[in-house]
């Protein structure tokens, strides 16, 4: 918890080393060092306040010890500072033990990297964070940090506003990132079994296949269609399009309405496959439009629908 917050104290170590409570820090959990080590950089200067082996202090990024990690379980002496390291290469001196093949191909391609680094003995080394356009840690850039990697989901925004129960929502959500446990992830999983659908018994099973293009859902869709008499086509080939398109013919006051039945009609769709999977039963495409009705009028009585 507070990653982002707690980022925060090595950073001020960093920055302002002289300060008497410098040495007082807590340790850091490695949650937060690889926070503080994806985000901090060492502009280099006259190499005095950066380390060697662990600092990103590189021109094109990475601290030493990422960059030649064999030639790095060689080093005896790891707080080095680049200004003693590049000193006559007195770093050749850290390195101890019988090397391996792969670590001389390190030391030559370290060798080659330091001979061309020039410091600047006038010039003090500067912390800089780099998420940030000022280069001074930020809370708010630390935690965006932690979500570099994320993935967008096109309709999460749509998803997370709808009127429809938060587990049906999380669903809809592992729909829409093609993440259901249909037989052609389980097989990427290890799985060893018949791909075929369960509701058509005709076509390789899939997220896409089973809401989309199965020959028992469209007939589904079709019944849903009919009975609110909506004019937008049935979905076709894919979902997100489709529903984006579809929501713009319904008024605004109504759209998270039509998107908690989009998630609905979805949601039982995928009950019903697991039904036959795991339960042995089966129904008709009319008695899973009834379902849908009944699970309808539930949520108008729960009070997640507003009546029409």
């Amino acid at each position: 918890m507070g990653v982002a917050l707690r980022t925060r104290w090595p950073w001020v170590c960093r920055d302002q080393p002289l300060r008497p409570w410098v040495n007082m820090a807590p340790p850091m959990d490695k949650r937060v060092n690889h926070c503080f080590m994806a985000g901090f950089r060492m502009r280099l200067g006259n190499g005095e306040g950066s380390s060697l082996w662990l600092d990103n202090w590189l021109p094109d990024g990475g601290p030493l010890s990422a960059r030649f990690p064999v030639l790095f379980s060689f080093v005896h002496c790891k707080s080095r500072t680049v200004a003693e390291g590049l000193r006559d290469n007195a770093w050749v001196k850290d390195i101890r033990g019988g090397l391996s093949i792969q670590a001389y191909l390190d030391f030559f391609a370290l060798w080659d990297l330091l001979s061309s680094i020039q410091l600047e003995p006038e010039v003090a080394d500067t912390a800089v964070w780099w998420p940030a356009k000022n280069g001074t840690f930020s809370v708010k850039s630390a935690y965006y940090l932690l979500f570099a990697g994320r993935t967008r989901c096109l309709l999460g925004k749509i998803i997370w506003k709808s009127r429809a129960p938060e587990r049906c929502k999380f669903f809809m959500f592992c729909a829409m990132k093609n993440a259901c446990l249909t037989a052609d992830n389980l097989q990427r999983r290890g799985w060893h079994l018949a791909p075929i659908c369960h509701l058509c018994s005709k076509d390789i099973e899939s997220c896409t296949h089973i809401f989309l293009n199965c020959a028992f859902s469209r007939e589904v869709w079709g019944l849903v269609r009919g009975r609110i008499g909506f004019l937008h086509a049935v979905p076709d080939d894919d979902l997100p399009t489709w529903w984006c398109a579809a929501r713009k013919v319904v008024t605004k006051r109504e759209r998270k309405t039509f998107d908690a039945g989009v998630i609905l009609v979805t949601w039982l769709i995928w009950k019903e496959r697991n039904a036959r999977v795991f339960d042995g039963r089966a129904s008709s495409p009319a008695c899973l439009f009834a379902t849908i009705k009944d699970e309808w009028e539930t949520w108008l009585a729960a009070g997640l629908i507003p009546p029409p």
